[in-house]
């Protein structure tokens, strides 16, 4: 058996048992929700608009490669989750084949290049990449950019044009990969040139170098120039970032120096896990990572530490090409994403490993293969196979916390119990099973790490909302339009409130608000029209239902409010209009009771009395519709 059919066999088997997983989280908005998401055929709404959005805004990510393909599998086997597992599944052992033949590409001896795609296999690490749907794109990036290398190294016209092309889909696969214009270069260098920079110079303006160096910024600047279309802008920098809230990422808006501690002390938490990835966690943000914001702090030492050994090693490495090939291959892609040159939209996560992996399972291949001196029965063969059994339980194991939402937010409260945002993930999913009161306890929990967190905010206010906790609930979503003047859910509920408690002036004063920031949406002008009924002015509440009914959905409230409101300006053929649509689309009790009456007063006694009889048998307990 080949070093790549191995590896892509151990992928299969260890992640069969994600297969099962449903949708969570990030797949929600990534791949459900994605309009984007639904036709492999609309190539001009996939590649020229954001890949996916956040509360209706544009993120700053362009993966427009991931997003197609989560549409073709749409297409292919529907709706369902398993597809799409399945797909990550397959990608994976694609991408430890890969890692293995690169191995040998660049060197490696049979044994150690399958034991690299068999570790990169089996590594827990990747759990939240192959797992979770949304690891689609690490996936995608890593097998292109492994392609491009090994597509470079044939050494043909042909190969060096199919390895740009890999490299451009790569990029479109998710942004880090534009590390690898650094890294096809490198191989050159390293691994054709034997590490001479003499040599490198001299082949450079060669047309097999220069042309192919050249296509590669051309593909680079074509994709930056896609992504100025599609974004607006190239989305990296603080300014693209101003979002992100400082508990996802307590990097995002500190000053340099603080970045830098941080990021560095993040890189050393990276290495640990690449080399003992026992204590995984979901989730990073803060408090499991606080800033870092002085070299006294021992959290900055083991940073430096970590960063000064890196650079020792690559130095020591300058005269072996290959491994010095690997160590960067390593670095180059986590530095993008580290936040030690800009501001990133994450913190930290396991996923941002996916690919740089790969170099650590190529040493820890090399190193192990060496142990065995070419036999199985040294203590070299018996530590790689403790460690690959090792490997192999722990991703077993850890493949079902992203079976469903609650099962994740369980794990990773479990994992990271300083995280605000693991307690607010809990809060959510509780919320979803109906179990408020529990959830208010997580919300709790949340907002006693970070007070701020608006959505744990805002969700805790819908939770005392759905208990009837009136007076709580108001005080959370008053501080949470303190906070996000623009926050439009929470002026409605805002204004469902104060209706329901008769303060109709604060509560049209709350409507108007939502209207001035929404004046699409029909919630606003819903709520509007209910607080001015409630003050009396039916002929502006009629006019606001109208406009709400004008902006689809059509809603069960409005069609309720406004049958109401007619009926009591007394147009009883407009009320029974609305509260016949209301009976099909929404049949409540209160709506045949609507019905019934408008029927009466417009003297359409037969259908009254029909529509009475039909009340009795749908809702044979209410006292409404009692003979």
């Amino acid at each position: 058996m080949t070093p790549a059919a191995a590896a892509a066999l151990i992928a299969v088997a260890l992640y069969a048992n994600s297969l099962p997983n449903g949708f969570t989280y990030d797949d929600l908005p990534v791949v459900v929700r994605n309009e984007a998401a639904r036709d492999p055929t609309d190539l001009r709404r996939i590649f020229l608009a954001s890949s996916w959005t956040s509360n209706l805004d544009q993120t700053i990510a362009f993966r427009p490669l991931t997003t197609w393909t989560f549409a073709l599998g749409r297409a292919l086997h529907g709706e369902g989750p398993l597809g799409h597992h399945v797909g990550n599944v397959l990608g994976h052992a694609a991408v430890s084949a890969l890692v293995a033949a690169a191995a040998a590409a660049a060197g490696a001896t049979a044994p150690t290049a399958t034991m690299a795609g068999v570790l990169f296999a089996a590594h827990p690490i990747h759990t939240e990449t192959v797992a979770n749907i949304v690891g689609r794109a690490e996936i995608l990036a890593a097998a292109f950019g492994l392609l491009a290398i090994l597509l470079r190294r044939r050494g043909s016209a042909l190969g060096s044009g199919l390895s740009v092309a890999a490299y451009g889909l790569a990029l479109l696969a998710k942004e880090h990969a534009l590390a690898f214009l650094a890294l096809l270069p490198l191989a050159d260098a390293l691994l054709d040139d034997r590490g001479s920079p003499r040599t490198f110079l001299r082949r450079l303006p060669t047309p097999g170098r220069g042309a192919y160096y050249g296509a590669l910024v051309l593909v680079t600047l074509a994709y930056l120039g896609l992504r100025l279309e599609a974004l607006g802008g190239v989305g990296v920098g603080p300014a693209a970032i101003a979002w992100i809230p400082d508990w996802q990422n307590v990097t995002a808006h500190a000053p340099t120096g603080a970045r830098v501690l941080t990021a560095l002390w993040v890189t050393a938490r990276a290495c640990w896990l690449l080399l003992v990835p026992l204590h995984l966690s979901a989730d990073y943000s803060f408090a499991e990572i606080t800033l870092v914001e002085s070299v006294a702090d021992p959290r900055a030492l083991a940073g430096i530490a970590v960063a000064g050994g890196l650079l020792a090693l690559a130095y020591a490495l300058r005269r072996q090409p290959a491994a010095l090939f690997w160590l960067l291959f390593g670095l180059l892609p986590f530095v993008t994403v580290s936040n030690l040159i800009v501001p990133s939209g994450t913190i930290f996560g396991e996923r941002l490993l996916y690919l740089p992996s790969a170099a650590a399972c190529v040493a820890a291949g090399a190193v192990l293969m060496r142990w065995t001196r070419g036999s199985w029965r040294t203590p070299g063969a018996v530590a790689a196979a403790v460690l690959l059994l090792g490997f192999g339980a722990r991703t077993v194991s850890r493949n079902p916390v992203w079976r469903d939402n609650l099962a994740l937010a369980r794990a990773t409260v479990a994992d990271a119990p300083r995280s605000v945002q693991a307690h607010a993930l809990l809060a959510t999913a509780l919320m979803d099973r109906g179990e408020h009161r529990d959830a208010l306890r997580e919300f709790d929990a949340a907002l006693a790490i970070y007070p701020d967190h608006i959505d744990a905010l805002f969700n805790a206010g819908v939770a005392h909302m759905l208990l009837k906790e009136d007076a709580d609930a108001l005080r959370l979503f008053d501080r949470v339009i303190a906070l996000e003047p623009k926050r439009f859910a929470a002026w409605v509920n805002e204004a469902a409130i104060r209706s329901g408690r008769g303060e109709y002036g604060d509560a049209l004063e709350a409507a108007d608000r939502a209207v001035a920031l929404q004046p699409s949406a029909s919630n606003g002008h819903i709520m509007r029209g209910f607080a001015l009924r409630g003050l009396g002015r039916l002929a502006e509440a009629r006019t606001a239902f109208q406009t709400a009914l004008r902006h689809p959905p059509v809603g069960a409230d409005a069609l309720l409010g406004f049958g109401a409101t007619a009926l009591d300006l007394g147009d009883a053929k407009a009320a029974a209009a609305a509260y016949e649509h209301l009976v099909q689309v929404a049949p409540s009790a209160e709506a045949y009771r609507g019905l019934v009456v408008s029927y009466q007063l417009a003297g359409r006694d037969v259908e009254a009395r029909q529509t009475l009889e039909d009340a009795r048998r749908r809702f044979p307990g209410d006292p409404a519709f009692a003979p």
